[in-house]
């Protein structure tokens, strides 16, 4: 363990992501580790380092996927793989297993940040940072978009959950940020001691 110039610790960097996400989480993690020398970054992927050690999960949500949007997949306007990550199942499991490997060594970060509006990586009491290119709503935005062809009304929900728990959320765009405003009514929280 490396420890800081005080002879503590080193703080930690929660860098919570799924898969290489067209390598912006290779890049997302560079950058990390560029602007936050003083930390050390751990790296979690939602797939690799907790679904695919829950083979039971990732059934369970199969029969969920199907279930909850057989109409889209039928119309083929989803693929299977892309509504696996949009079940409430799979957005609560993945919330409970990110909490149950992080919250018992809670003291040992400083803040989480998590790639993506697909689950919840925030953690009770640590400032939590959002990075998403796009969130489901947009999609209303764009011409053509059929409000028929949106997730589930559950799922939504839970992804509106996502943003009042982040303390800062970062986007890719002017238009992402105002369509974010305009469909979540964003409102993030100060981080602790900010308030």
């Amino acid at each position: 363990m490396e420890l800081s110039k005080t002879g503590e610790p080193r703080k930690k960097i929660a860098f919570i992501k799924r898969g290489l996400f067209s390598y912006s989480n290779v890049r997302t993690g560079e950058q990390l580790r560029k602007h936050f020398p003083e930390y050390d970054i751990e790296e979690l992927d939602v797939v690799a380092d907790l679904l695919k050690k829950h083979p039971l999960i990732t059934f369970a949500n199969l029969l969920c996927t199907l279930w909850q949007y057989w109409p889209l997949l039928r119309r083929r306007r989803c693929t299977i793989d892309v509504a696996s990550y949009r079940t409430p199942y799979i957005f609560r499991k993945i919330r409970s297993l990110v909490r149950a490997r992080l919250t018992p060594r809670l003291h040992e970060f400083a803040f989480t940040l998590q790639t993506q509006s697909l689950y919840d990586a925030s953690l009770p009491g640590l400032p939590h940072i959002v990075y998403t290119d796009h969130t489901h709503l947009v999609n209303l935005t764009y011409p053509g978009y059929s409000p028929r062809d949106l997730y589930t009304p559950a799922w939504i929900a839970l992804e509106r959950e996502i943003y009042p728990h982040a303390a800062h959320i970062c986007v890719l765009s002017p238009h992402g940020r105002a369509t974010h405003n305009d469909h979540y009514a964003n409102r993030p929280r100060p981080p602790p001691g900010r308030e």
